[in-house]
């Protein structure tokens, strides 16, 4: 009985252990690499280099390798485009927890033909788009978007260029927890783009546009999302405003406008609009203007806004009757204010018309009118310094 106990039990080990082996030696859940000779393109995966699809179209074969992953569906996984051109003649989609990648500025993707969105997040979790160089076709139908997310979550778009587009990068359809950091956004009607953001519940979980480097185009950034984060962002040489807040809860801080053509370069449309430690200059309007109630403006420095013929208001505290009656509570704290020597002369530093706002401690250099002028009701301002600039 002995023997045969000891029979089996070996017989058992040598059963588990051929069970381990086959997992061992199994085929693993591999991604994909899309590349191109020039005529075809072709998708090999990424550890036995196994050519598994080929298609003479670039989004054909893009979107094949998206949706045939292995682990599609659990683990998602990993696209990378090589080197090369590819042009897309469709829109390519990405889905919950894929990693669409290239090799950077020298993965080039554009517009072929008739279509509205080259590459689009939908519906998804956990997706990122990154390093890759996606431009509008040349002599093609413009495309309204360049990269979008909709109806997506905890999602990003990183280390992009994105050029020539309607809108850059857009975030709609209430994509919520967002991440859009250090992209490239060139000569896009609308560079960046948040159209809204988070439905009933994820409208208060913040979106994050973070150190991105914006030139060109009309809009740098236009956010029409609450508890929006638009952080150390530069903007150059853009036509219209340099970042558009729409709507309530927004910070802008850290940011770097330059060259700014529109009418302000920051505008705030929305309650509890907060802007700190931005860079602001040369501007051929103002430097920032609000039109709601509550907001922070600390120590940012504004220089070189306006022209002879239109003088500048540097931060202007707006009231807008058609809304929710007189902007109120806001604090204008150590900003530094001054055009220079050879340029034109602000009209106003500081303007106001709200109820119960703060301006204390700023340095404004020499204006035609008034370094400050509060015709606001309980408006308290104080220590503040004319500077000569």
């Amino acid at each position: 009985m002995k023997n045969r106990s000891k029979k089996n039990l070996l017989l058992i080990c040598l059963l588990l252990l051929a069970s381990v082996q086959n997992v061992l030696l199994a085929s693993p859940e591999q991604n994909y690499i899309v590349y191109t000779d020039g005529t075809q393109y072709a998708v090999k995966t990424d550890i036995t280099g196994r050519v598994v699809f080929s298609s003479i179209d670039a989004a054909t074969s893009i979107q094949w390798a998206i949706d045939n992953l292995p682990a599609m569906g659990i683990n998602g996984g990993e696209v990378l485009i090589e080197e090369g051109n590819y042009p897309l003649t469709n829109c390519v989609t990405v889905k919950d927890n894929v990693w669409l990648h290239g090799k950077g500025a020298s993965t080039k993707l554009h517009t072929q033909g008739q279509v509205m969105e080259a590459i689009i997040i939908q519906d998804a979790s956990m997706a990122v788009v990154s390093d890759l160089f996606l431009y509008q076709g040349k002599n093609e139908i413009k495309a309204t978007k360049g990269i979008s997310l909709e109806r997506s979550v905890n999602c990003q778009v990183l280390n992009t260029e994105v050029s020539g587009f309607t809108h850059g990068i857009s975030n709609y359809g209430e994509s919520s927890l967002t991440l859009i950091n250090n992209n490239r956004a060139n000569d896009n009607q609308t560079n960046i783009e948040i159209a809204n953001g988070g439905g009933v519940i994820g409208r208060w979980m913040p979106l994050l546009v973070t150190e991105n480097h914006i030139r060109g185009g009309g809009v740098g950034i236009d956010c029409n999302a609450m508890v929006a984060h638009i952080m150390d962002n530069t903007i150059a040489g853009v036509s219209g405003r340099g970042i558009y807040a729409r709507t309530n809860s927004i910070v802008l801080s850290g940011n770097k406008l330059t060259d700014i053509g529109g009418d302000y370069a920051i505008y705030g449309n929305g309650a509890e609009f907060n802007c700190t430690y931005n860079i602001i200059s040369n501007v051929k309007g103002g430097g920032i203007r609000t039109r709601d109630r509550w907001g922070n403006f600390t120590e940012n420095h504004i220089t070189n806004c306006g022209t002879v013929e239109k003088p500048a208001i540097a931060i202007h505290l707006e009231t807008d009757d058609q809304r929710e009656g007189p902007g109120e509570s806001k604090v204008v704290f150590r900003n530094t204010i001054f055009n220079e020597e050879g340029q034109a002369m602000l009209e106003y530093g500081v303007k106001e018309d709200g109820f119960r706002d703060i301006i204390a401690e700023n340095k404004i250099g020499k204006c035609l009118k008034e370094t400050v002028l509060a015709e606001g009701e309980n408006t308290i301002v104080i220590g503040n310094n004319e500077v000569d600039k």
